[in-house]
């Protein structure tokens, strides 16, 4: 690396002067050219992608942002994805004053109270993707620490990590005053609940638009008002909503409920919402209740969990009442049963309009005798003319019955363009 950084230096114009963006998708220490990227150091720099770092590459990519600093550079987006870097050369970014755009993955455990202070103070920062798993900003104690410092006493607020107990601890400094980003647009955490509830509490923004957080540790904290928070402060603005548990081996999968998710009934402008990997149970109720929000007319991408087929899931009525309720939807996942007879009342004149994409169905593959599967075909061609897949979530069960259904439903499509010919 100082052979070329030195190069560099020697040199009295950049090799390339008007370079933008550098990309370097694959940090090794096994490639020696990785140290080469000294050559490009010029101050028209203002887009930088490194992934698959590790911690021999820390001092490069360290050295690499300090001399562009010094030079001068306006750099306006960065993306760090791999592992290693340590909190010196993540407090590089907090200098970066012209940031639009963060995003640092799979380093969490550097990242301190101290580098999200430092990028809150960015007066332009927009988008913002961090992973805070296992970060300087939190502790996970396990179920002995914490009965012995609650005299065997764990609280409500604990977290189920396979059959053991946890708490989700803030450090010192984490939960305390304003973190700033006050012209975020764009928000996706990878961190415990607890702390994505605190973030959203204290960071400046009124004009959120993205949120998106995934967590592998559930640790009691109300859902609800985690929605309710996010509903009260960006009712106006928010436009996407991705809420994901990452499931960890032995562990239960987390509950949800549709009361949890309520507050987001209020949104105006909601356009994507992905709930993942939580077990929940729907009735065509629930469905209507999301059907009569205010954000149906506009509503894009639907993706409610997965729904085993022991618990209550809406019936093929519901995709009636989007189909009616939601204009716009193009990608629709969503537990269905088909115990209920699934004959609906058919629409008088011509098939509906509606452009739906996808429809992934969000329960177990199962059989299905011939004549309901052909009713079953019919009416969700009758719903959504423009289908172009119909599948199930997971593996297909050879012979199963979404794999017959998604068969017929381009049968049904093929007959009718030939009879419009």
């Amino acid at each position: 690396m100082h052979v070329y950084f030195r190069i560099a230096q020697l040199r009295q114009t950049p090799l390339l002067p008007s370079l933008r963006h550098l990309k370097c998708p694959h940090m090794s220490p096994d490639d020696f050219l990785i140290s080469s990227i000294c050559l490009f150091l010029t101050s028209s720099l203002k887009f930088l992608y490194f992934e698959q770092i590790t911690g021999v590459e820390d001092k490069l990519i360290g050295t690499f942002l300090h001399t562009l600093l010094c030079e001068g550079a306006k750099i306006q987006e960065v993306t760090l994805i791999g592992e290693g870097l340590t909190r010196d050369t993540l407090g590089y970014l907090g200098r970066c004053m012209c940031l639009r755009s963060l995003i640092v993955r799979g380093m969490g455990k550097h990242v301190g109270i101290e580098v999200i202070r430092s990028l809150g103070r960015l007066p332009g920062l927009e988008r913002l993707e961090l992973d805070l798993d296992e970060s300087g900003l939190l502790t996970v104690m396990p179920e002995s620490r914490w009965n012995e410092t609650l005299a065997g006493q764990v609280p409500a607020g604990t977290a189920s990590r396979g059959h053991s107990a946890a708490k989700v601890v803030m450090n010192k400094g984490a939960d305390e005053g304003e973190f700033g980003f006050r012209e975020l647009t764009w928000l996706e955490l990878t961190a415990p609940l607890s702390f994505v509830k605190t973030f959203h509490l204290q960071i400046g923004t009124t004009q959120l638009r993205h949120i998106g957080f995934e967590s592998s540790l559930e640790d009691g904290v109300d859902i609800r008002d985690l929605f309710t928070c996010v509903a009260r402060r960006w009712r106006d603005t928010v436009t996407y909503i991705r809420m994901m548990h990452i499931p960890v081996s032995h562990n239960l999968i987390p509950r949800v409920s549709m009361d949890a998710l309520s507050p987001l009934f209020g949104l105006t402008q909601l356009k994507h919402l992905e709930i993942g990997s939580y077990a929940m149970e729907m009735t065509n109720l629930d469905v209507q209740d999301m059907a009569d929000a205010p954000w149906a007319n506009k509503i894009h991408t639907l993706r409610l969990p997965f729904v085993s087929t022991d618990m209550v899931r809406p019936g093929i009525s519901a995709l009636q009442v989007l189909s009616r309720r939601c204009p716009e939807l193009r990608y629709l996942r969503i537990p269905i049963s088909t115990g209920e007879n699934p004959r609906l009342e058919e629409e008088e004149g011509r098939t509906g309009l509606h452009r739906l994409q996808v429809l992934t169905v969000a329960n177990s593959d199962e059989r299905l005798p011939l004549v309901p599967a052909l009713r079953l075909a019919r009416i969700i061609d009758q719903l959504f003319p423009f289908l172009e897949r119909v599948c199930v979530q997971g593996e297909e069960t050879e012979g199963g019955r979404w794999a017959q259904v998604h068969a017929m439903v381009k049968m049904y499509q093929s007959v009718r363009a030939d009879l419009e010919i």
